[in-house]
Parts: C-alpha cells; sequence; structure tokens
C-alpha cells in the first residue's frame, strides 16, 4: 500500500492536470457539437469511451510502475510511464481542445490555424521518421 500511495503521490500533479485537460476536451467538445447543431448522444458515447480508455491505460501504467519495485517482477526498468501516458493524453487533448474552440470562434480560427498546422507538421514528421 506503501508504494501505491507512493507512486500515486509523485504522479498527483500530473494526474490532476490530465484529468482537467480530458474534462475541459469533453466540455469544448460538447459546446462546438450543440453550437454546430451536431449534438449526438451515440458520438458522445463513443467519445467517452475513449476517455475512459485513457483512464485505463493511466491506471496500467501506474500499475506497472507498483510492479516495477517488487523485486519478484524482475523487469529493472525506471521509465515513468504514469509521465509518459498522461503528457501524451494532455498534448492529444489539448489539440483537440484548440480544435474546438476554433470551430466555436471563427475569430480564434484565424489565430489558432498557423499554430495548429505548425503541430501538426511536427506531429507528421515525428512519425515519418519512426
Amino acid at each position: 500500500m506503501e508504494i501505491i500511495s507512493s507512486v500515486i503521490s509523485t504522479h498527483s500533479t500530473i494526474l490532476i492536470v490530465t484529468l482537467i485537460f480530458i474534462l475541459i476536451d469533453i466540455i469544448t467538445g460538447i459546446i462546438k457539437a450543440l453550437h454546430n447543431g451536431t449534438f449526438n448522444s451515440n458520438k458522445m458515447r463513443e467519445g467517452l469511451y475513449h476517455k475512459i480508455s485513457y483512464l485505463i491505460i493511466i491506471f496500467i501504467s501506474g500499475v506497472m510502475e507498483v510492479a516495477s519495485f517488487d523485486p519478484n517482477f524482475k523487469v529493472n526498468f525506471d521509465v515513468p510511464l504514469i509521465n509518459a501516458v498522461c503528457l501524451y493524453i494532455m498534448v492529444t487533448d489539448f489539440m483537440s481542445i484548440l480544435e474546438n474552440l476554433a470551430n466555436i470562434n471563427p475569430e480564434l480560427q484565424k489565430f489558432l490555424q498557423k499554430y495548429m498546422e505548425q503541430a501538426k507538421n511536427i506531429s507528421d514528421n515525428s512519425s515519418t521518421t519512426e
């Protein structure tokens, strides 16, 4: 139990920030759908399933971190899995939030468009080099 508490307290800030990003993405997605008149409970349910999968992968990465403290686990790694998973989720949700806001507000779209394109180019370039 002490190890679990330690892992949670070590990562509390990134966990909280990740949950905030997830909630803001959900809220801006709902606002965007209402604004565009495309609110659909099936689509919302599908989006919530994606968010639940995020929470599951955070949980699994936490289990892996806790297990890595067990000498019987016999896996020698010191990778902050929770941090890596949360960072991925935050970046993904941040881009989604920007897209939602740009869709809701045309003035923001003009301002954010060049940044979203730059981020997409960076993402495209990093995926082609792997």
